[in-house]
């Protein structure tokens, strides 16, 4: 005999499961309902992990967006509630990586490396030393 808790979470998946397939067939409001169902758990998640509200908030969306996009590529059974999760960690880390590259670029010159400015000049004072020793000859 199986428990109320675990008879719930067949009924959860089941549910899920033919929410999945109705949104992979087109039908937009099967994804409503997974973003109404998981929208709040996945904040929490993403807040857990990034810690910035409002980059959680684009993960979420852009989340959202590409399952709409590559709905006709997607598996047919999945665990959607674990399928969400990831995908929100994935799109965090991306975004994460993408923030930091941004922060980093243009990157900064070592510090034993001279600046242009500084090459610049030494190519012109090496060129002036080179005109008055041809001159000197």
């Amino acid at each position: 005999m199986s428990t109320p808790a675990a008879s719930y979470e067949e009924q959860r998946y089941s549910e899920d499961l033919s929410l999945w397939q109705a949104f992979r067939a087109g039908q937009q409001e099967a994804l409503g309902t997974l973003f109404d169902r998981y929208a709040q758990q996945l904040f929490a998640y993403g807040h857990h992990l990034a810690g910035d509200d409002e980059a959680v908030k684009d993960a979420i969306h852009t989340v959202f967006v590409q399952l709409w996009a590559w709905r006709e590529n997607l598996a047919a059974e999945v665990a959607v509630k674990f399928y969400l999760y990831r995908s929100l960690r994935r799109e965090l880390l991306k975004a994460s990586t993408v923030h930091r590259l941004r922060a980093e670029w243009p990157p900064r010159p070592a510090e034993h490396e001279p600046s242009i400015e500084q090459q610049l000049m030494a190519t012109e004072d090496e060129q002036r030393r080179t005109l008055k020793l041809t001159a000197s000859l």
